[in-house]
């Protein structure tokens, strides 16, 4: 094993090198990608009806926050205003597509979807409400239970609920 001595001639230059070589891996390592935004896809149509955006908007917001988003299709693949833009009315269609959703992912351990309807067509967690979010009783399903609540914050631990305000 070799002692420098501080007064060596070469310890200085090796110091600088270590910590130039140190600067450049932190720098390389520590540099942020910028086009990473710039390859998203754009995945739903841009023109449509209402129906067909709020069909539109119940799948991708499922594809982002569903609680088993890991086993939805993208985009094409369910096909949202294909199976259900001819539904009318147009919240029953909206019913329709969330119940398919709910429906998708399947508990290994039984072979049936987690979400196993309690009602016909009615899924056990998610849910749709028609009409104003602000103030009033909500109600829904959570945890198996009927729950009526003044306001959704008791309702968070639902895995998908949806308000939809129609005019």
């Amino acid at each position: 094993m070799k002692i420098y001595n501080i007064t060596d001639a070469l310890y200085p230059k090796r110091i600088k090198v270590i910590i130039i070589l140190f600067i450049a891996v932190t720098y390389i390592g520590c540099k942020k990608d910028k086009h990473a935004d710039l390859n998203e896809e754009i995945v739903s149509p841009t023109t449509g009806t209402r129906t067909e955006f709020t069909l539109d908007s119940i799948f991708l917001y499922a594809k982002q926050i569903y609680l088993w988003n890991d086993a939805l299709p993208d985009y094409s693949g369910f096909a949202p205003r294909a199976k259900y833009g001819t539904v009318e009315p147009g919240f029953s269609a909206f019913k329709n597509e969330l119940f398919d959703i709910s429906q998708i992912k399947l508990n290994h351990a039984t072979g049936k979807p987690f979400e196993m309807p309690y009602y016909n067509n009615t899924p056990k967690y998610s849910y749709l409400q028609l009409g104003r979010t602000s103030g009033g009783i909500h109600a829904g399903i959570a945890d198996g239970e009927a729950v009526l609540a003044k306001s959704t914050k008791a309702l968070l631990n639902c895995s998908f609920m949806i308000f939809i305000h129609l005019n």
